[in-house]
């Protein structure tokens, strides 16, 4: 018996190379030696000792500063900053406030989030800068 159901969201903790430590997944099949597959590798067997079952702890940052909300690592990449790609882009400052909202949307999903804010806040400033946009680029 595996102590994950299909659907749980686990986080790896050691083991096999395939998935790097801290890798967030989704089990598809349990098998009934305990044994898990993750949406990554479906036709992958891991051992469950490897993984623990992922449980977001929320960190709520308020700052006029750098900010860990407006970071990511992939492990292919390491460490990507919202800024980052926002200049590396050359954005305007409408287009900057779109992906900067965006992205607070997503890193909330991951438990880090701006003090203050929530996802129906960014998504007006979303709709209000597109807004902005659309003028922009009126012709």
């Amino acid at each position: 018996m595996s102590k994950f159901s299909v659907g749980d969201k686990v986080i790896r903790t050691g083991g096999n190379r395939i998935l790097s430590v801290g890798t967030i997944s989704v089990v598809t099949n349990v098998f009934s030696n305990g044994d898990i597959s993750v949406e990554e590798f479906p036709s992958k067997v891991f051992e469950e000792n490897y993984f623990d079952l992922y449980e977001p702890t929320t960190t709520e940052e308020h700052t006029g500063g750098s900010s860990s909300y407006y970071d990511l690592y992939i492990p292919e990449l390491g460490e990507v900053k919202c800024l980052d790609i926002i200049e590396g882009l050359n954005m305007s400052y409408n287009e900057g406030n779109v992906f900067k909202a965006v992205w607070r949307i997503a890193a909330a999903k991951q438990g880090k989030c701006k003090k203050g804010n929530n996802k129906y806040y960014d998504s007006e400033k979303i709709v209000f800068f597109g807004e902005r946009l659309l003028q922009e680029h009126k012709v």
